[in-house]
């Protein structure tokens, strides 16, 4: 009976039914989309090891997207708590009347809350199937077009925002029938309209209303009269502006942040110089960064006698200075791969004697000392590279201690900084262990490599004075327009055992993979800006629907239609101003305390430039949709009854 009841209803009230299925579904849509494309293009999840981009960006990139996702998710059970509160305060008046013919509170009840339940129920099933259907034709789309892009639709997680919405409809929707079922006919029937509302005014408050004009006197009263329908609108406003925000100031950040760590890490007109076994090597090293289909770079003859460098050092030492080429723009490096295992570590812990009241400290071993990995080690003059590193640590005191990339430092390790890493040399015979004191954000190798003092290196691996690539900074044969030049007299000094290789092609391609990494997120938030909007101003049109009766009164009382519509477009523009402020304060606490961990921070004028592109775009649409609409409802209201 209870189903029969519901369906009927919500057929007889289609208009409104269609209403609320459009805008339940698009969020419902929207999140389904979101979670699945994000999760098939794992920006949700870090596989390990990771085989493109370094763990420090898929941290940062992960990050945001979760924080989009749960943001997208709050939203669905706020848009879907206020549409059933919606239909509730709709039917407040039949709930009146079948209560005063006698229908039990029980089977009040249990009508309303399966028409709830159905509501929401339909609106998932619908959502889903657009969000999937969308979702399938944007993996289409990109599928072969972006690189980690895997076909893995979620279900989960999707079977559990369903369940969550019906139990929240349950709980929330259901416990505010039961509250209107247990009251009277009266107050069923004219429960929003409350008295002494100038006793809920602060004297602030007080006085922001002599000095207003009748509009703002009208559009305070009429939002402190409905107070829950307030914290609702202000709930779905403040999530709403929240994923915008993050949305935008967050692409922001990955972009500014991430662009700036592999630029660093990388340079720029750069070229190496080399055996060509060594040079390949090397710059496959770089060129896994954005290409998974090179491989993994594997032991060889790297420090082999005749790969040595120093023998042709003078030669080209002469040409660099005659081509006002300083100690600053190139530098000497010793590269290897070779297999590092992470060592056993030791970490203080304090433990609290709750009984004696008070602390102890003993050591806490950290690592399991078995995990291996091999990586490239490069020996380098730590104060004069020119290749400059964004690191964490003691990264420019480096002695005898080592410096690691981040995914190594990551995957590898449980606590860099408390253990050491660990290699040995076969023609040395003996193992080495250097204490990690830096962490770098790298691409060599995406982020699995090692770093250590050049004189240091060279010691263990019994190559003094050994040096088998030679970095240079040719930028001073671009001022001169001399770039051809510059490689084909290199190329003359090196001779046939070796070879010169501009760097540039790959650095460039590997920061243009970033960046289309960054523009695909920056469409899935303009995807998501878009049905925020559409929610927003379906949420605008659906308040205008609701106060179609205070229009009535307040015309009736004397209203002008200036009046009645400047007071309706302030009201939804303290909703906006307030609601708006709060997302971007919870915007900022999360950027800050959350994002920032790993990511620099825009100026502050970024998050207020946006703050007021919202909030005047919204502004715009309410002043518009105040003046039209409202001018229509009363066409259509001018000789109806208040009911």
């Amino acid at each position: 009976m209870s189903l029969n009841f519901a369906i009927k209803d919500l057929y007889y009230f289609k208009k409104q039914t269609i209403a609320h299925l459009k805008t339940n579904s698009s969020i419902i849509a929207l999140v389904v989309l979101f979670l699945n494309l994000t999760n098939s293009m794992n920006l949700l999840t870090i596989s390990s090891p990771i085989s493109y981009l370094t763990l420090t960006l898929f941290e940062l990139i992960t990050q945001y997207h979760a924080f989009l996702v749960i943001l997208i998710a709050i939203l669905v059970f706020v848009v879907m708590i206020n549409s059933n509160h919606a239909i509730v305060e709709h039917r407040k008046k039949d709930i009146g009347i079948m209560k005063a013919v006698g229908t039990y509170p029980n089977q009040l009840y249990s009508f309303y809350l399966t028409e709830v339940l159905l509501l929401a129920f339909f609106s998932f099933i619908i959502g889903w199937i657009i969000g999937m259907f969308l979702f399938f034709i944007i993996f289409w789309i990109l599928n072969g077009r972006y690189v980690g892009l895997n076909w893995a639709p979620d279900t989960l997680i999707s079977i559990g925002i369903f369940g969550g919405l019906l139990l929240v409809t349950f709980i929330v929707n259901g416990w505010e029938i039961r509250k209107i079922g247990l009251k009277s006919f009266f107050f069923a029937k004219t429960g929003k309209f409350k008295n002494n509302i100038h006793a809920k005014l602060t004297p602030t408050w007080k006085k922001i209303m002599i000095k207003s004009s009748i509009s703002m006197k009208l559009a305070i009263k009429n939002l402190m009269r409905k107070q829950k329908d307030l914290r609702q609108s202000l709930a779905l406003i403040t999530i709403a502006g929240m994923i915008m925000l993050t949305g935008l100031i967050g692409v922001n950040i990955v972009n500014n942040s991430g662009g700036a760590y592999i630029h660093q890490a990388q340079g720029e007109n750069i070229a190496v110089i080399g055996a060509p076994e060594v040079v390949e090597a090397f710059a496959n090293g770089y060129s896994r960064f954005s290409n998974e289909s090179i491989p993994a770079l594997k032991e060889g003859t790297y420090t082999d006698i005749s790969n040595n460098i120093s023998t042709i050092e003078e030669q080209l030492t002469v040409y660099f200075n005659d081509y006002s080429i300083d100690l600053n723009y190139w530098e000497k490096r010793l590269f290897t791969v070779t297999t590092v295992t992470e060592s056993l570590g030791a970490v203080i812990q304090y433990i609290y004697d709750p009984d004696n009241g008070t602390t102890s400290a003993e050591y806490v071993s950290v690592g399991n000392g078995t995990r291996t990995r091999v990586v490239p080690i490069q020996g380098i003059n730590v104060n004069s590279s020119i290749q400059h590193w964004n690191y964490g640590g003691n990264f420019t005191t480096l002695t005898t201690e080592a410096a690691i990339g981040d995914t190594l430092a990551g995957e590898l390790y449980e606590n860099a900084y408390a253990q050491w890493i660990i290699y040995s040399n076969v023609e040395t015979n003996r193992t080495y262990r250097h204490e990690v004191e830096a962490v770098v954000i790298d691409s060599m190798n995406i982020g699995n490599s090692v770093y250590i003092p050049l004189e240091n290196l060279q010691g263990n691996l019994g190559r003094t004075n050994f040096s088998n690539l030679i970095l240079v900074d040719y930028s001073k044969a671009l001022e001169n327009g001399q770039y051809n030049e510059f490689f084909d007299d290199i190329s003359d000094i090196l001779g046939g055992q070796f070879e010169i290789m501009d760097l540039d092609p790959i650095f460039i391609h590997n920061e243009n993979f970033l960046r289309s990494n960054q523009i695909t997120t920056l469409v899935l938030s303009s995807i998501i800006a878009m049905v925020i909007i559409y929610i927003i101003y379906q949420f605008q049109q659906g308040r205008l629907e609701e106060d179609k009766n205070d229009i009535i009164i307040f015309k009736a009382l004397g209203g002008t239609t200036t009046d009645i519509r400047n007071m309706l477009f302030y009201e939804q523009a303290w909703l906006l101003f307030v609601g708006l402020t709060l997302s971007l304060t919870g915007t900022l606490f999360i950027s800050i305390f959350f994002l920032l961990e790993k990511a620099e921070f825009p100026s502050i004028w970024v998050p207020l430039g946006l703050y007021a592109l919202i909030f005047s775009f919204f502004s715009f649409l309410a002043y518009i949709g105040t003046r039209l609409l409202v001018k229509k409802q009363f066409q259509k209201i001018e000789h109806t009854p208040i009911t």
